[in-house]
C-alpha cells in the first residue's frame, strides 16, 4: 500500500490509525551506521591474559624440556685402581715402615709380620729357624774343614815335590858316579883282558876286574832305577797338586750349594715366624688402618698405595633400568659427601667407560657403596681433582664417597605428551 509524503494513505484507503504519529516520525529519522555493543573494559583485559596465557603454554609445550635424572652412588678411585696391600698369614704387626703420604717404590718393605704358632709353650717357627742355623754353621764348618784339608794337602805336596826334587837330584849325581866309575872298570877290565892275554897276570885277575865291572853295571842300573822312579813320583804329586786347585773350587761350589738350599729352607721356616711384606708397585700411601702391634687375620689390609701417576676418577654404579642409556662423553654431576653441595657446589666428570658385564650386588666390594640390586660400573674421568672450599683448593682424596647426577634421558614436553601415540607408532 503506498502513502503520501505526508505518511497518510490515499483518500478512501486509510486504515485505523492503530500507532501515533510520532511512531511514524521515529521511524522515518532513525540512526545511520552499525549498532555496536558496549562491552566492559574488563571483560577486554580478561580476554586478553587468556590468549596470552594459552600461546605462552603452546609455546612452553613446544619448546621446554623433560630431563629424566638418574642419582647413583660411587666413590673416588686412580685410573689404574687402588693397591691393596693385604697379609698373607694372619699375625702380629711387627714393625710398619710406612705412613699416610708416603711415596714407595716397588718392593719396598711396607711391614714385617710376626706370625706365631705354639706347641708345648715353644715357638715352633722359632725353633725351626734355629734348627735350620745350626744346619747352615754346621755345613760351614765342614766347609771350612774340608778346605783347610785340601790345602794342608796341598802344602804337604808342594814340600813333598821338593824333597823328591832333592832326592832326584842326589841320584842323579850318584847315577853319574857309577856312569864314570863303569867307564872307569871297563877300561880297567880291557886293560885286564889284554894282560891276561899277554900272560902278564893270571886269568883270576882278569876274572877279578871283571866281576868288578859286572857290579858296577848292577849299580848303575840300581841307580838309574831310581832315579826313574823318582822322577814318576814327583810327575804323580804334581799331577795331585795341580789337581788340589780344582778340588778345592769344587768343594767350595758343593758348599754354596748346601749353603744356599739351607738358607732357603730357613726362609721357608720363617713363614712360621716371621715374614717382610713389600709394596707391589711404585706410588703413594694414602691409608694404612693398622698400627704396630696390631693382631690382623690373613688378608687384612696393612695399607692402601695409589700408583705413581694415575689420574683420579670416579667409579658409579647405575641400576641396569638406567644403563641402557649410559654412553661414554656423557657428563656427570658429582657431590661429594664431605663436601656438601649446598655449599660447595658439584663437580664435573665425563663417563669414560661402561662396564659389559652386570654386577651383583655381592661382587661390589667398594667401602660405603652397597647397591641393593645388580648394577653396570661406570667410570667417569673427574674434570678437576680440586675443589674450592673457604677460598682454599682441596685435594681430592681416593676413597672418597659421593653421589652424582646423570640426565639419562632429554625430550620436549610436547614429546612427553605425545608419547604414548610415539610409542604405538614404533610398535606399529
Amino acid at each position: 500500500m503506498q502513502k503520501n509524503d505526508s505518511g497518510q494513505s490515499p483518500a478512501g484507503l486509510d486504515p485505523p490509525n492503530v500507532f501515533r504519529d510520532e511512531v511514524f516520525v521515529s521511524q522515518r529519522n532513525g540512526l545511520k551506521g552499525e549498532v555496536q555493543l558496549a562491552i566492559p573494559l574488563s571483560f577486554t583485559l580478561l580476554g586478553a591474559v587468556l590468549f596470552s596465557t594459552i600461546l605462552t603454554a603452546a609455546v612452553f609445550v613446544a619448546t621446554a624440556t623433560y630431563s629424566r635424572i638418574e642419582v647413583v652412588e660411587g666413590w673416588v678411585v686412580p685410573q689404574a685402581g687402588l693397591i691393596r696391600i693385604q697379609a698373607r698369614h694372619g699375625g702380629i704387626i711387627e714393625s710398619l715402615s710406612i705412613d699416610d703420604g708416603t711415596d714407595v717404590d716397588a718392593g719396598s718393605k711396607v711391614a714385617m709380620m710376626k706370625v706365631t704358632s705354639s706347641f708345648q709353650s715353644n715357638d715352633v717357627g722359632r725353633m725351626l729357624w734355629r734348627s735350620a742355623g745350626v744346619e747352615i754353621d754346621s755345613n760351614r764348618e765342614q766347609e771350612r774343614l774340608s778346605l783347610e784339608k785340601l790345602r794342608t794337602e796341598q802344602f804337604r805336596l808342594s814340600g813333598q815335590i821338593g824333597v823328591l826334587e832333592s832326592a832326584l837330584e842326589v841320584a842323579k849325581q850318584h847315577e853319574q858316579t857309577i856312569v864314570q866309575r863303569v867307564a872307569l872298570l871297563e877300561t880297567r877290565a880291557a886293560r885286564t883282558a889284554q894282560l891276561v892275554l899277554k900272560g902278564a897276570i893270571t886269568a883270576t885277575d882278569g876274572e877279578k876286574a871283571q866281576l868288578e865291572l859286572l857290579i858296577a853295571q848292577q849299580d848303575l842300573s840300581e841307580a838309574q832305577g831310581t832315579t826313574l822312579d823318582l822322577e814318576s813320583r814327583i810327575t804323580d804329586v804334581r799331577a795331585n797338586l795341580d789337581g788340589l786347585p780344582f778340588e778345592i773350587k769344587a768343594s767350595e761350589a758343593k758348599a754354596r750349594a748346601i749353603d744356599a738350599e739351607l738358607e732357603q729352607k730357613q726362609l721357608k721356616t720363617a713363614l712360621l715366624n716371621s715374614y717382610e711384606v713389600t709394596a707391589p708397585v711404585s706410588g703413594q700411601v694414602v691409608a694404612v688402618p693398622v698400627v704396630v702391634g696390631q693382631d690382623v687375620a690373613a688378608g687384612a689390609t696393612l695399607a692402601v698405595i695409589v700408583p705413581a701417576g694415575s689420574a683420579l676418577e670416579v667409579e658409579l654404579y647405575f641400576p641396569s633400568r638406567a644403563a641402557g642409556f649410559v654412553v661414554a662423553g656423557q657428563e656427570v654431576r658429582v657431590r661429594y659427601q664431605a663436601f656438601p653441595y649446598q655449599k660447595f657446589g658439584t663437580a664435573k666428570a665425563t663417563v669414560r667407560s661402561v662396564s659389559r658385564t652386570i654386577l651383583a650386588p655381592g661382587e661390589i666390594s667398594t667401602p660405603g657403596v652397597a647397591p641393593n640390586e645388580p648394577a653396570f660400573r661406570v667410570r667417569a674421568t673427574l674434570a678437576s681433582s680440586q675443589i674450592r672450599a673457604y677460598g682454599h683448593q682441596i685435594q681430592i682424596r681416593p676413597g672418597m664417597l659421593l653421589s652424582a647426577d646423570l640426565v639419562i634421558e632429554r625430550r620436549t614436553l610436547f614429546e612427553w605428551l605425545l608419547d604414548p601415540l610415539y610409542a604405538v607408532r614404533r610398535l606399529q
